[in-house]
C-alpha cells in the first residue's frame, strides 16, 4: 500500500492541485479550495503510506 499511495497522494494529486489552481476556470476563491482539498487528499494519502511502512516494519522487526 505504501508505493500506491505516495504515488496517487505525492505525485498525481499534488500535481492535479497545481495544475486545478493555474487551469480550472473558475473565480479564484473556487480555485483555492480545490486547491486545498486536493492537497490536503495528497497529505492524507501521504500520511496513509508513511503509516503502512512503519506498521509494516513493526510487524517483521525491521529496524526503521
Amino acid at each position: 500500500i505504501h508505493p500506491v499511495s505516495m504515488f496517487i497522494g505525492v505525485v498525481f494529486i499534488a500535481g492535479e492541485a497545481n495544475v486545478m489552481y493555474k487551469m480550472l476556470p473558475a473565480p479564484k476563491k473556487t480555485k483555492k479550495l480545490v486547491h486545498l482539498l486536493l492537497h490536503l487528499a495528497a497529505l492524507s494519502l501521504g500520511i496513509l503510506g508513511i503509516y503502512a511502512v512503519f506498521k509494516f516494519h513493526n510487524e517483521i522487526g525491521v529496524a526503521h
